[in-house]
């Protein structure tokens, strides 16, 4: 589902986010170069809740202020370490029947084996899972995931930024 206006979207993610149990972030390239305020942004947007952060960017060192280390994954940067990948599908694996909010930011197709095709997976097979897709360039969503997700086409930067009030 397109929303017409930012104000919608962000209002119906922190309404989701509100109800959910746990939160999947995906993080991607849009992110690239992204300063500890923008992660500061996201950290209070999913404030509370059990979440685990993906990423697809090398450059997280900005995000470890305020992300948990053990709550962040990123293949670019920890390669193949397998206690890390162990505790991101253990944390996966908690998800089952748990009403899950994906949160995609900026995800583009360099990697779509990582975050963008998974996340599509789980919203598709998980009734209790809700998918947003924040993307500037690549915010289209598949015929299948009509009903089960959002899609905002805006840079997922300043959408965060904006949606926890620092923009």
């Amino acid at each position: 589902m397109m929303l017409n206006t930012k104000e919608e979207a962000m209002q119906l993610l922190a309404q989701t986010i509100e109800s959910a149990d746990m939160v999947l972030v995906g993080i991607g390239k849009e992110w690239s170069g992204a300063e500890s305020d923008v992660y500061q942004a996201l950290s209070e947007v999913i404030d509370g809740k059990n979440y685990f952060v993906l990423t697809t960017i090398g450059d997280v060192e900005e995000a470890m202020p305020v992300i948990r280390e053990d709550r962040i994954l990123s293949p670019e940067e920890d390669g193949y370490a397998p206690e890390k990948w162990e505790r991101y599908t253990k944390w996966l694996t908690g998800t089952m029947n748990r009403n899950l909010v994906l949160l995609e930011l900026g995800v583009l197709f360099d990697h779509p084996e990582i975050i963008r095709w998974p996340f599509e997976r789980i919203a598709y097979l998980s009734k209790k899972s809700k998918l947003f897709r924040i993307n500037n360039s690549f915010p289209q969503l598949t015929e299948q995931l009509q009903e089960t997700a959002v899609s905002v086409k805006i840079n997922s930067k300043e959408f965060i930024k904006e949606m926890s009030g620092q923009a």
